[in-house]
Order: C-alpha cells, then sequence, then structure tokens
C-alpha cells in the first residue's frame, strides 16, 4: 500500500545478544540506556547473516534506534513493522508500547502517546525505540503446532520498518475486488483519532486507466472511542466492460487510488495495485477467467544463499523469472512471505498459495478442541491477518488451512473447517484447499477444500526398491483409489512430491538413487504416474531451492536422504545453481502437462 503520509524510514540500529535475558531488568529498553558499545547493523536482515557464529542462533537479542518526528501539528505516529523475525516486544522511551507474537506478517502500534516533546516548547524531540526479539521454538501450542520445526527460524528486524505520521483522519486501508467480468467492488476504511466530534469529508476514487473522472461519497468521519480510533468503511462499486485480465500469461495491472478530502483539501491518499480476475472450480476442474487452469508448481522457502530470507530484491525477481523458464506458474509457502514477493508476483504472472502456518499438527487421542486454543487463536490471528495485508495482490489465488496434520483426527478436522468457513466469510476470491499425507476415511474430512490436495514422496521415504520407477503406477494407483472414490467430483492437486540430491553427484542408476541424473529419470516416472489420476489438475513439486533445516529438526537415513542439517529437495541450490537433469525434467513434464481437447 502506499500512502501520502511523510515515513521516516528506520534502517540502522544497534544490537546487542540477550541470551541469559537480562536486557530488561538492565534497563536496555530505557531512554537513556548507553548503547555506545553495541554493534551497528541495518534493518532488512537476520541476525543469522550478521557474524557466522550467528548461525543457528535461537533466543533473545535488542535493537535499538533513534527518531526525531517532523514538527508538524495534528498527526499520529504510527510504528509499522513488516514482520519481525520472532516474537517481538516494542519500547518507546522506556515504556511498553505492545508487540507481536506473529512472526510471518506485519503489525502496527499507535507510539503517539510515547513520544516526547519538549517543554516549554511543546516541539518533539528526538525518541528512542527498543524492540525485543526473540526466535525461539515455542512448542505445540504455538503455531506452527507440530513438535518440530523443519525450516530455520531466522531471528531480528526480518522486515523493513518505519514510522509513519498520519493524518489525525485518514484512509488507513484499502480492499479491492475485481472480477474478470469487470465489475468492480473498492470498499476504503477511513480512521479518525483523536477528535473531539465527527466532521463531513469527500472520499474520492478514481482507477489509472479505468476513470477518467474521481467517483466521490461523502463520509462523516469517525472519532476515538475507549477502544482506539473510530472506523468507518465507504464503498464504490462500478462495472467496466474494456478491462484486461490478469493471469500468469498476461499479468495486466492497475492502480486505484482513494483520497480523503476536507473542504476541497487533502487530507489522506492511498493507491494499490491490483487485477481482474477470477478463479473458480466447475466439477474437477479449475477455471482462471473461464478457461481451464493447470497448476504447474513448485514449493519455496524464501531463503537465499547467503542472505537468509532477505535477498535483494534484484536476486527475487531473477529468481522468479528462472521459475517461470521452467514452465513453473504458481509458488507454494508454508507461511506468509514479505509482500515483495506478491508485488514481484502480481507484476510477473506468477500465482501463490499461501498457508496458514499449521504444520505436522497431531492431537493425542483424548485431546478436544478446548485443549488447543492458543494454537487455534493464534490460526485464526494469522488467517485474519493475512487476508487484511495481502487481499488486493491477483497472484494470491489458493489459501492453505495447513500442512500434514492429523487431519482425520476430530480435532484437527473441527479447526480446519472453522477455518475454512471463516475464509469464506471475508469472501475471499481464492480456491480453499488443505496438504493431507493422511489417509481419508470418509467424504466430510476434505469436504470444504475446493481442490483436493495431497503430499505424497513415491519411493523417497523408504528404502523399499518396489516403489521405485518401474512400480510407481501401481503404487499411486492405490494411493489414488480411495480420493476418486471419496471425492470423484473434485479437483486433485498433488502439493508436494519429489526428489532428493546434490548437486554435482552423478550416477544414473538406482543405486545411486541420491545423484542428479538418476533423479531426472525418477521424476519423469513419478510425474508420469501422477497424472494418471483423471482428476488430477495440478503439480507442485519439493521444491524449487535447497534450504537449510532448523537445528532440532533431525534428519533420518531414509527420509532425507543424507545425515545433515540440510534439505537438498531443490531444483537448483540455495545460491540459484541448477541442478541440470532434474530441472531439465521437471521442465519437459510442464511441457507436457497441457489441457486435454
Amino acid at each position: 500500500m502506499k500512502t501520502n503520509a511523510f515515513r521516516h524510514e528506520l534502517n540502522k540500529w544497534k544490537f546487542s545478544l540477550d541470551q541469559s535475558s537480562y536486557g530488561l531488568t538492565g534497563g536496555w529498553a530505557a531512554t537513556r540506556y548507553d548503547d555506545s558499545s553495541w554493534t551497528e547493523v541495518s534493518s532488512y536482515t537476520s541476525w543469522e547473516t550478521y557474524e557466522d557464529a550467528m548461525r543457528d542462533y535461537e533466543g533473545k537479542a535488542w535493537f535499538r534506534t533513534k527518531f526525531t518526528p517532523t514538527k508538524v501539528a495534528g498527526v499520529r505516529f504510527i510504528l509499522h513493522f513488516e514482520g519481525v523475525g520472532g516474537v517481538a516486544q516494542v519500547y518507546i522511551n522506556g515504556k511498553y508500547a505492545g508487540g507481536t507474537e506473529n512472526r510471518y506478517l506485519p503489525f502496527e502500534l499507535d507510539i503517539t502517546n510515547f513520544v516526547r516533546k519538549q517543554r516549554p516548547t511543546e516541539q518533539y524531540a528526538e525518541s528512542v525505540i527498543a524492540v525485543c526479539v526473540d526466535n525461539s521454538f515455542r512448542g505445540k501450542q504455538h503455531l506452527t503446532g507440530g513438535g518440530r520445526v523443519e525450516w530455520v527460524l531466522y531471528g531480528g528486524l526480518t522486515h523493513r520498518v518505519w514510522v509513519e505520521e498520519r493524518p489525525a483522519s485518514n484512509i488507513s486501508h484499502v480492499r479491492v475486488d475485481a472480477a474478470a467480468d469487470g465489475s468492480l467492488k473498492v470498499t476504503a476504511t477511513v480512521e479518525g483519532r483523536n477528535h473531539v466530534e465527527p466532521f463531513t469529508a469527500e472520499v474520492r476514487m478514481e482507477v489509472e486507466g479505468l476513470t477518467s473522472e474521481p467517483v466521490c461519497k461523502p463520509v462523516e468521519c469517525p472519532i476515538s472511542t475507549p477502544a482506539g480510533p473510530g472506523v468507518q468503511k465507504v464503498c464504490f462499486e462500478l462495472k467496466f466492460d474494456d478491462v484486461k485480465l490478469w493471469s500468469p500469461e498476461t499479468p495486466n495491472l492497475y492502480t486505484v487510488r482513494v483520497a480523503l478530502y476536507k473542504d476541497n483539501e487533502l487530507r489522506s491518499a492511498v493507491e494499490e495495485r491490483f487485477g481482474f480476475r477470477t478463479i473458480e472450480t466447475r466439477g474437477t476442474h479449475i477455471l482462471l477467467n473461464g478457461k481451464e487452469l493447470l497448476v504447474k508448481g513448485a514449493n519455496r522457502y524464501d531463503e537465499y544463499a547467503p542472505y537468509g530470507i532477505c535477498p535483494p530484491i534484484e536476486l527475487i525477481r531473477e529468481d522468479f523469472q528462472a521459475m517461470k523458464d521452467v514452465g513453473i506458474n504458481l509458488i507454494r509457502t508454508h507461511y506468509p512471505q514479505d509482500a515483495i514477493h506478491y508485488e514481484l508476483a502480481d507484476e510477473m504472472g506468477l500465482m501463490y498459495m499461501i498457508e496458514v502456518p499449521l504444520n505436522w499438527w497431531a492431537p493425542k487421542d483424548t485431546d478436544y478442541i478446548d485443549d488447543h486454543l492458543q494454537l487455534l487463536s493464534e490460526a485464526v490471528d494469522c488467517l485474519d491477518r493475512t487476508f487484511y495485508w495481502h487481499c488486493n495482490h491477483p497472484s494470491w489465488t489458493f489459501w492453505s488451512v495447513g500442512n500434514e496434520c492429523k487431519h482425520n483426527h476430530p480435532v484437527c478436522n473441527q479447526a480446519f473447517h472453522m477455518l475454512a468457513a471463516r475464509m469464506r466469510r471475508l469472501d475471499c476470491r481464492r480456491l480453499i484447499t488443505y496438504a493431507a499425507h493422511k489417509p481419508f476415511l470418509n467424504s466430510q474430512e476434505m469436504d470444504f477444500c475446493d481442490v483436493l490436495s495431497m503430499n505424497y514422496y513415491s519411493g523417497i521415504l523408504s528404502e523399499n526398491e518396489e516403489q521405485f520407477p518401474e512400480q510407481m503406477d501401481k503404487v499411486l494407483e492405490e494411493k489414488f483409489k480411495t480420493a476418486l472414490r471419496l471425492y470423484p467430483d473434485k479437483p486433485h492437486m498433488m502439493t508436494e512430491f519429489g526428489y532428493v540430491c546434490v548437486r554435482g553427484v552423478r550416477n544414473s542408476t538406482k543405486e545411486g538413487r541420491y545423484a542428479e541424473d538418476f533423479g531426472g529419470t525418477f521424476l519423469r516416472a513419478d510425474c508420469k504416474a501422477l497424472l494418471k489420476n483423471p482428476n488430477m489438475r495440478g503439480l507442485v513439486i519439493w521444491c524449487w531451492a535447497d534450504y537449510r533445516h532448523r537445528r532440532g529438526f533431525v534428519p533420518s537415513k531414509t527420509n532425507m536422504g543424507i545425515q545433515a542439517t540440510y534439505g537438498p529437495w531443490g531444483l537448483v541450490t540455495m545460491d540459484r545453481k541448477p541442478k541440470a537433469p532434474i530441472v531439465e525434467a521437471m521442465k519437459e513434464v510442464f511441457e507436457g502437462f497441457t489441457v486435454s481437447e
């Protein structure tokens, strides 16, 4: 979201480890604390990249910086984090201002009442921001819900941070719903803070390239309440006949501008990019803008050596182009990622499947839903905030409520139905799914899914030779029988399958089963067998790039291929060197995966 509000970018920070949890009692949040000996670091980096000694560090650390507001009366100061690598506690001039428990999503704090003023001038003085970040694994009762986490929990100020000076009345959020039939609904949230009484203003909306004159509506600006700012929504609904649709082949984008005026004076303005598109299912088919869509995807962690999860934008763009060159049209992730990924995907024509980070959640047989209220509260918060911050990206086409949980347990099943219903109440314009790896027992378990998604690694998770290429048809036929019997009228998708190999290791026979060239043979045979499922409408390989495992995720000899805290499942390495035999194999598979006449 672009806004006309003035921003103080907070890029330079002082940093110190706090492994013994001394910082708070030691006064590290205090305004006058002497941090001159602390290390200087930049935000939008993870602390694993500061020094080799920080690799795999899990625990607390502190960050401090200063900012001085401009001399503007009647504004509110909003501290915005695009995301933080862990649980965060924020202090302004020594006072606790708030925080977040969700590492994957943006959050904001109104710090107006914490900002210092000089006496007697009442001009704003320099203020100190201190942030304590803890990236420790939090256990089963928190996201991700499993007793282990596969990916590295990168710590620190891993995303952009700024303070925004907003008018007391402002446009705080804009939601855009744009369909392939040219219909457009724009919902603007008008926020009022520290007003004594409401006043009448005007909200103007225009779309670059579609409306020559702004569409206007009056609004009674709300006032603050004891619970926070007053909020009012203003809705515009229009229909256009000449729109260019968004798709992976034609990623056409438009820009909507919403502005708040008082007596013809501009008070606040917001710009959002969006695309006209409609994704839906019809029987066993997935349709994008009325045309059949076959998903050709790859799972992707946002990890890129040597930058951790904070590579330069130019490298992300190059990475996305390399994916498109292989024939990939969708990226699946286990958790929401920095908005820059979705912005680039909008521009370049890549679809996204975003997942609520419920992974490997396995309640005990005796558990009830009440035993997991904290976990479910975090899952709902993640769902709501993901939609709030990312709802306008046309690239985001699929919602997943979780990955490889014990979905056939009553607690999991009740939770997934609840999350899916909540998504639908948002009128989310995405297809809903869940990545299953446990057996399907009845036709009600996955009835909430628009698309039935399955994870299965043929022959990889076992030393049993009969599961290798020459017997894959038989093995997968048995796996699909139940899915086709229980869910014959849904499109099916493989959201995980793959092959593990190390770049440079070469052997063309199954005795060298973790070699690149045998991997190409394996993947061709695997995909051929997968596509014999008549309902199969998507292949999403695990995964695009190699990645590091979190310390404590201990691979066995059989299920990860090598004894290392490293996942060599990628078509390319962590620094994006291609494993040519398997890249060529998947490019060939995707080229041959076409809509039947």
